[in-house]
């Protein structure tokens, strides 16, 4: 008698564990939690990246430009911040800057200056506060590196803060 109830313990226990098995099983693959299936997902994501940087810095994309607010100035590091996006740009000690001047030539006393009324000059890395808003064409090299070879900013408080 005891060895037929050990026995029928015995077939419970495994089935439960073999229920438990195949539940879980089934679960982890219908919710897409399955361990495979996350390290695949991952494995493409970390793919994704160096595929961008070999793209950006190709021969064919030979710049591109950055636009925010000069947030922080640490050496020749930029620090540009757009809405809530912020990037640190690394400008060439041979960068050529520019900024927006007013030509007093086209602007009446007391007016304000029309659109037309700004030219470009070339300016100093010195002359680049923060809160100005600048425009940088940089380069992102093989490795990742982010550097700024050109750059022109606009004189404050000829932009509405919004």
């Amino acid at each position: 008698m005891n060895s037929r109830i050990l026995i029928i313990a015995l077939v419970v226990v495994v089935l439960v564990i073999v229920f438990i098995f195949f539940f879980g099983y089934s679960l982890g693959t219908v919710s897409g939690n399955s361990t495979s299936k996350n390290a695949v997902q991952s494995q493409v994501q970390t793919q994704k990246m160096p595929e961008a940087i070999n793209v950006l810095s190709s021969k064919v994309i030979p710049s591109i430009a950055a636009y925010g607010i000069v947030t922080k100035i640490d050496g020749r590091n930029i620090t540009l911040t757009y809405q809530t996006d912020s990037i640190v740009i690394t400008m060439r000690s041979d960068a050529k800057i520019y900024s927006y001047v007013v030509n007093s030539a086209l602007v009446k006393p007391g007016s304000k200056p029309p659109a037309n009324a700004y030219v470009t000059k070339l300016a100093d890395f010195n002359d680049i506060k923060v809160n100005q808003n600048l425009s940088a064409n940089i380069k992102v090299y093989p490795d990742g590196r982010v550097e700024g070879f050109s750059a022109i900013f606009l004189p404050p408080n000829s932009i509405p803060i919004k």
